[in-house]
């Protein structure tokens, strides 16, 4: 239903990924229209038996859909143009290719304050808190979820990663350092 705000985590799951805390989290939200979709490949047979079975015993298990398979490329775009809102509740991180590719659809994204995430982000596009902290990432989505301008900030966040991080700029970039080490190899040659 056009109702429904789908909250998306995308990408392969390992225990440093925080997926456990998602559905922990998400359980404990009380919003009727909110569904969780979990979407990649478990590490192991072991990972996808306790997402399985902790999906199972949350109050809305209804409204969680586990999609533990590898998703093929093409098919990225329904799961990002379907979803309100991405969720990355990663323990730890250096950096993420699943939140720049988050903001790249057009959507804002719940991830800690950790590693490069929090310099990356556009402005009012992420939602972080403390990770590993259940209680923190289930308010945080649940604010995030009530706010009315949540796809508008999310267009604004593609904009800006397209401004900073399209295929012209990191062009313009590598050019600049090229032309800015063949001016001081030539120079110092002189």
């Amino acid at each position: 239903s056009r109702d429904k705000k789908v909250i998306l985590y995308f990408g392969r799951i390992r225990p440093y990924k925080g997926v456990e805390d998602l559905i922990e989290a998400f359980g404990r939200i009380d919003h009727p229209d909110a569904v969780l979709l979990v979407a990649g490949k478990p590490s192991s047979p072991d990972v996808e038996a306790r997402l399985q079975s902790l999906s199972s015993v949350q109050p809305n298990s209804r409204r969680i859909r586990l999609e533990l398979n590898s998703v093929p490329q093409r098919e990225l775009q329904y799961y990002f143009g379907a979803c309100n809102l991405v969720a990355l509740p990663f323990r730890s991180v250096l950096n993420s290719g699943s939140l720049l590719l988050g903001f790249s659809f057009g959507r804002c994204v719940v991830a800690p304050n950790v590693g490069s995430i929090v310099e990356v982000a556009p402005e009012g596009s992420h939602f972080g808190y403390e990770a590993g902290d259940v209680e923190g990432l289930a308010a945080t989505l649940a604010s995030a979820l009530e706010l009315p301008d949540l796809m508008l900030r999310g267009e604004r966040a593609r904009e800006y990663i397209e401004r900073q991080f399209g295929w012209q700029q990191i062009g313009e970039q590598a050019c600049k350092l090229y032309t800015d080490l063949l001016t001081s190899h030539q120079s110092g040659q002189a």
